[in-house]
């Protein structure tokens, strides 16, 4: 029990998606139709009986694997920089966390070493969809960053190591489930969803610094909402990058009047979705109403380019002095 409370993997979507169907089409096309004999060496035979030429001079047809999830890229902007396919993934240890990858052949590993011990205190960073403004927002979770260098070791089929150095992690996942699935693995909470925000403040440190400028904890960042996996409790990390440049996690609790603000959000959102009359004219102008008071009066002209229909009333008869 405790060593599958403490690893997470990603095996069984890995198995699903390794079938001869998830191919690219230009793969499908070089290999052929599935056969149960079909073999990279078999199709090297026969392109050498085709050509004639010896078997010994070509190297079995690498296609990459088919059901890879993501992608790391080693020794970036030098000479020897390589883009490692990495299939499922596995996270375990206590004392020492690390993430096993399962690599394009079957005795590649690459590990991913996490500096802390504690999967609270682990945050995958992705981008706001202002980053990438042609991009679509949802698929900024694809692309999983650290802000912290972390230590990456990758040893190769024959078991040599060819890197084993802290690197700024960069993950580009193919699909946008599977990096979330990637990111709950790592804080051991459900991913739920995430919110691109603009400024982010609090009731000790305001929206606006001494000067009127927008400041607040963090500008233009990823808002994630979390659900932990073992009391369902729910919580909120934003990277604080205008204040100490480091994630911050609350939980949701521990707001005031949420309740009574989500009450009372939905009833003027129900009003106003409900209202389907004439709005008051927004370039409208209208002139004062004029002072009347009792003792002015208004006469009619009768040259007027207007008639009223006003009946006319008789005026009241005079009434007898009542003093003898």
């Amino acid at each position: 029990m405790a060593a599958a409370s403490s690893s997470s993997s990603s095996s069984r979507s890995y198995a699903s998606s390794s079938s001869y169907s998830q191919l690219p089409p230009y793969a499908q096309n070089l290999i052929g139709p599935i056969d149960s004999n079909w073999t990279p060496n078999s199709a090297v035979s026969d392109l050498t009986d085709e050509f004639s030429t010896p078997q010994g001079q070509l190297r079995p047809l690498d296609l990459g694997p088919p059901g890879y999830q993501a992608t790391i890229v080693l020794f970036e902007g030098t000479a020897e920089e390589r883009t490692i396919y990495l299939g499922p993934w596995e996270v375990v240890g206590h004392d020492h966390r690390r993430i096993l990858w399962q690599c394009s052949y079957q005795l590649e590993r690459l590990e991913h070493f996490l500096p802390s011990p504690s999967p609270t205190e682990t945050f995958p960073h992705t981008l706001h969809s202002r980053h990438r403004q042609f991009s679509d927002p949802c698929q900024l979770e694809q692309y999983v960053t650290f802000r912290e260098r972390h230590r990456i070791r990758y040893t190769s089929e024959d078991g040599v190591v060819i890197h084993d150095q802290p690197i700024e992690v960069k993950y580009e996942f193919t699909t946008v489930e599977s990096a979330i699935h990637f990111q709950g693995d790592l804080r051991r909470k459900d991913l739920v969803d995430c919110f691109d925000v603009d400024v982010v403040w609090t009731d000790t440190q305001g929206r606006t610094d001494t000067f009127g400028n927008i400041r607040g904890i963090g500008t233009v960042q990823r808002l994630k909402l979390w659900s932990d996996r073992q009391n369902t409790s729910h919580s909120l990390t934003i990277f604080a990058n205008r204040a100490d440049r480091r994630y911050k996690e609350y939980q949701v609790d521990q707001f005031e009047d949420y309740r009574r603000f989500l009450d009372t959000w939905l009833m003027a959102h129900s009003s106003d979705s409900e209202y389907h009359g004439i709005s008051y004219p927004t370039d409208a102008f209208e002139l004062p109403s004029p002072q009347i008071t009792a003792a002015s009066s208004y006469q009619l002209s009768t040259n007027s380019l207007w008639q009223t229909d006003l009946p006319t009333l008789p005026e009241p008869a005079e009434e007898d002095d009542p003093t003898p």
